[in-house]
């Protein structure tokens, strides 16, 4: 899903960008909506250093809408935002997980390893 813009940018949703950097990193068949990344609803435990680099965390539309973070190395997590068309975001573990909570009402953060 993206939205064209005026000013010649085209604008895509969380999982769309997620899927379009995992392919440009040689990473394939990654969807390209949340409902799809987190359907095997893998429970992420908590430790960074359980992540690698491309690891997709988020939470499937069900408690509001979806979201996917990919995990860039560092302890760092990007993402973009549609709605806010603010580019691309650069957040700790600790945002994500307080953005978990504020959407979903819980603290359950789901892992895709593409």
């Amino acid at each position: 899903r993206t939205t064209a813009a005026p000013d010649n940018k085209i604008y895509l949703d969380c999982s769309s960008f997620a899927s379009y950097i995992s392919t440009c990193a040689g990473k394939t068949g990654v969807p390209d909506w949340t409902g799809t990344i987190f359907a095997s609803k893998t429970v992420f435990n908590g430790q960074l250093s359980s992540l690698k680099e491309g690891d997709l965390l988020g939470w499937p539309p069900g408690s509001g809408d979806g979201h996917v973070y990919i995990y860039l190395g560092n302890g760092r997590f990007g993402d973009v935002n549609a709605s806010e068309k603010d580019g691309v975001g650069n957040y700790s573990l600790d945002f994500v997980l307080k953005a978990v909570k504020r959407h979903t009402g819980n603290s359950t953060i789901y892992i895709k390893r593409p």
